[in-house]
Order: C-alpha cells, then structure tokens, then sequence
C-alpha cells in the first residue's frame, strides 16, 4: 500500500477515516513502520481481511489511541511499542507474530489510559523472539491458542484466559504474571517452560492444568482444582477465604525459608505434597487435610503454625493417606 506526497515536518501523515485490507485487494500488505503518523479518525473497526498481512516494523511507537483494530489475517511483529488507549482495542482472530529482536512494551499510555488486547477464540499468537514481550498497562485476554517458543511473555496490567484459551510454552521459555490475572475453569497452560507468579494476584476458577507453575511471589487467589500440575512454592502466599484441592497427578512442592501463608484457605492434597524447608502458616479457620502423600523433607526445625487472626487452624492426616518424615 502506498501513500502520496504529502508531508509534516518530516514525516508522513497518513489520516484513515477506516481501512479495511480486504480478500481480493492488490497487493494487500500493510507496512506500518512508525515514520509514518497513522491517524485513524473513525471508531469503526480497522480490519486486516483474511490471508493478507500487516508488518509492524522499526522501533517508532505505533499508536491507535481510540481506534479498534480486528486481525482476521496476518500480523508480523518485528519492533516498536504498541500503544492506545481511549478505549482503544486490538483483536486477533488470525495469526499474530511476535518476532520482537528487543525487549518491547504493549501500553495503554495514551488519554483515559484504558485498552485491551484480545486474543480471540479464533486466534493464534506464537511469540518466535528470544526476548521480553511485557504487556505493561494493557490487560491482554485470551480465548484462542498463545505459543511461546522463545523469551519471556509478561501479563503485567491482568487479563483472563478463558476457558477455551490455551497456552503452550516451549523448553526455557517463560509466561510471566506480575499483575492480577484470571485464568477461567477448564485453563489448560501446557508445554516444558515454565508459568511463574511473582507478584500481584493469580486467580485460578475451577479445574486448571499447569505443566509447571512457580510461585515466587504475589498471591494465589480464588478456589481451584488443580490436575496434572507441578506447582513450585517458595514465596508468597494462598491467602484468601477460599479452597485448594491438588488432584492426584499433581505434586506441590513447599522450599525456600520463606513463610508458606494460607490464611482462611482450605487445601486437600489428593496428589503428593514435597515439603523441603520454610514455615506453614495458617489461621481464621484455614485448613490443610492431606488425602495422598505428603514428604516431610525439611532439612532444619521448622514449625507448622495457626498465627493469623483467629489463630484456628487445623492439619488433618486423613484415613489411607500417608505423612512420611525424613528430614
């Protein structure tokens, strides 16, 4: 797509009432490489039509302040921040690319502040840059697939994973929640990378699957089943009027010296339980009854306490489960 001779102060100046790059157009590639001034001056939905593609190029700011943005093609993210706000949204019902080679924000910087980005049921987000995709102030939502195959992809303004959204995060490579973030029962996060809360809320609904989860900070929020899941605890807390259940094919495992909080919480371990060092700290009626294995590995004197409020608290070895010291 090219644009005439008309310039501002060295740059293009590019003013769309809408766009639509639709089946059929010549040649139908946009390339929007941040030194031209995209002004989209309408609220219609700006679309990308099925099998043609937008390239998001250069290390300009690309801004869509106001403006819904709809992807039923090809997006193929290489640079720049993206940013919006007013209201503003992108929504991906096709593939969208993230080839960042730098460290990049996704931000909502722009007037009220609020935009969303959503991946939607139909849509496709592989993330290929061995870098940080950090979405800063812009809550992202999913309902389609999000592939990881390399660097870190940070939540850091929430979003929910609804429960047709899956994610899948290759071998050293990482999603990242450090603001509150809902995953929806029936979440499956999959793959041999890693899930990691470190600060804010991570609030679970329902049944989940987690290859790998580790909680070095924030809290665990909401009421959960969890299956098949590797949970690594060795900060934060489960502190909420809530309940646990790990299912049989999950194993939790308590390190570090840190406290392990869980006020008010109720948790049944039906899986297997790897306790290896750091207080269990509980109160105002929280709960711990163990109905599978739980290894008491801690390897210096540590105490297991009903400190909060209250101070009521119980630990309950139930009938045919096992509680095995070896510390």
């Amino acid at each position: 797509m090219k644009f005439g001779p008309s310039r501002s102060r060295g740059r293009w100046i590019l003013v769309v009432a809408a766009f639509t790059l639709a089946a059929g157009a010549a040649r139908a590639q946009f390339v929007w490489d941040g030194t031209t001034t995209l002004i989209l001056t309408s609220l219609l939905s700006n679309t990308v039509g099925s099998g043609l593609t937008l390239s998001i190029t250069t290390a300009n700011n690309h801004d869509y302040s106001g403006i819904a943005i709809v992807n039923h093609g090809t997006v193929n993210w290489t640079a720049g921040s993206l940013r919006s706000g007013n209201n503003g949204s992108f929504t991906n019902d096709g593939t969208f690319n993230d080839q960042l080679t730098a460290a990049t924000d996704v931000n909502a910087d722009i007037g009220n502040g609020v935009a969303t980005f959503t991946n939607a049921a139909g849509g496709s987000y592989l993330k290929t840059g061995n870098v940080t995709t950090r979405f800063y102030t812009m809550p992202f939502n999913n309902s389609g697939s999000v592939t990881v195959n390399a660097g870190t992809l940070q939540f850091n303004a929430g979003g929910t994973n609804s429960a047709s959204g899956t994610f899948s995060v290759a071998a050293n490579a990482l999603v990242l929640f450090t603001n509150d973030y809902t995953l929806s029962s029936g979440s499956t996060l999959s793959g041999a990378g890693g899930y990691q809360l470190s600060s804010g809320g991570l609030t679970i609904n329902g049944t989940a699957s987690i290859s790998t989860l580790n909680q070095t900070g924030g809290s665990l929020l909401g009421s959960q089943t969890l299956t098949d899941t590797a949970f690594n605890w060795t900060a934060g807390n489960w502190n909420a009027s809530a309940a646990t259940t790990l299912g049989a094919g999950t194993v939790l495992t308590i390190s570090s010296a840190n406290d392990h909080d869980y006020d008010a919480r109720a948790i049944t371990n039906d899986g297997t339980v790897n306790w290896t060092g750091g207080r269990l700290r509980s109160g105002d009626n929280g709960s711990f009854t163990n109905h599978g294995s739980f290894n008491d590995q801690v390897t210096a004197a540590t105490d297991v306490n009903a400190d909060y409020r209250n101070g009521a608290a119980t630990f309950t070895n139930a009938l045919g489960a096992s509680y095995t010291k070896s510390g």
